[in-house]
């Protein structure tokens, strides 16, 4: 089996996410997502092999897991916006988007790549374990988007290969 990562075009993130949240969704390409600043919000979740290696890593920021958390259960877009507003990720939000990055797998796996699974979200600034930020600083392939969940709103969402 190789272990050639797939990933995603625009169309794929798009379609996964209408699905899981049940309403309209717009992808575009943006430019790259970095947290670079100590007050931005923002969501690492990590992807693992059945080795437990880290292979890739989704990068959100707060925006992006605010939506994508309010949308999965049908919080309405105040709440969430509230949360940016306030720079905050509340545990219901954060619990959510964790699952919406796990189901976003999908985007990472292919029939013919190493099986990956979702291990460890990060919300960030904190601490981050140092092969993930050297991960996030240095990935070997990334894809950038940005996402308008329909009743939302926008946020950035990029899929990074190690």
């Amino acid at each position: 089996m190789s272990t050639e990562i797939p990933l995603p075009i625009q169309e794929a993130v798009r379609d996964l996410l209408s699905d899981l949240v049940g309403t309209g969704v717009a992808v575009d390409k943006t430019s790259p997502l970095i947290f670079d600043e100590e007050d931005t919000k923002g969501v690492i979740s990590e992807y693992i092999d059945d080795d437990n290696v880290l292979v890739a890593l989704c990068l959100a920021d707060g925006p992006f897991a605010c939506y994508c958390g309010a949308a999965l259960s049908m919080i309405p877009a105040a709440a969430a916006n509230e949360s940016i507003k306030r720079n905050e990720l509340p545990g219901n939000l954060l619990d959510n988007y964790a699952e919406v990055v796990n189901i976003m797998s999908r985007l990472v796996n292919s029939s013919t790549s190493t099986h990956l699974r979702l291990g460890k979200v990060y919300v960030v600034p904190g601490d981050l374990p140092e092969v993930v930020a050297n991960a996030a600083a240095s990935p070997s392939m990334r894809r950038d988007f940005v996402a308008t969940i329909s009743g939302y709103g926008s946020g950035k969402v990029s899929l990074l290969l190690v």
